[in-house]
């Protein structure tokens, strides 16, 4: 009992010096008199600014591939083939179709990333991360069109270019 009043004393002084009580005063001291302030300052011709500098071109979009595949779906926990830990918007793909890390769209499930392999996953069909098993029975097996963005292809370092081979 005693350490209930206690609790109860500590709580309302914490809300009274805390919470309650305002930090700042925010009217000025009585004592003190409001202090004059200079005029603002007239305002200068304006000068002609020089030409901005042209804006950078953006990069074009990057190109998107349609294609039309089987998407499955999976509840597995763990990690993927690239090392992230499985959420929703992990995908499972054959990685000579799509590349690992590329973006992927599929009507009904949303935005994921290439992130994952299986032995399963040959050809034209991938594997969506979901949740629950629930959630898997209720995707089931569907025919569906995703749109995938391709990855900007890398500049070819100078040491790794083609280079003729000695016989």
């Amino acid at each position: 009992m005693r350490t209930m009043t206690m609790i109860a004393a500590l709580l309302m002084w914490m809300a009274g010096t805390c919470f309650g009580a305002p930090m700042f005063r925010r009217d000025p001291a009585p004592d003190l008199a409001p202090v004059a302030t200079a005029a603002p300052p007239k305002p200068q011709a304006q000068r002609p600014k020089p030409n901005p500098k042209p804006a950078k071109p953006q990069q074009a979009a990057r190109p998107v591939r349609k294609l039309r595949i089987v998407a499955r779906a999976y509840a597995l926990r763990g990690y993927t083939a690239t090392g992230s830990y499985v959420s929703h918007g992990t995908i499972a793909v054959d990685p000579r179709v799509i590349p690992l890390g590329t973006r992927i769209y599929v009507p009904g499930y949303g935005w994921g990333r290439a992130a994952d392999t299986g032995g399963a996953i040959i050809g034209n069909s991938i594997d969506l991360w979901m949740p629950t098993t629930g959630a898997c029975y209720q995707w089931g097996v569907r025919y569906v069109t995703i749109s995938v963005e391709m990855p900007y292809p890398r500049p070819q370092l100078a040491s790794r270019a083609k280079r003729p081979r000695k016989h």
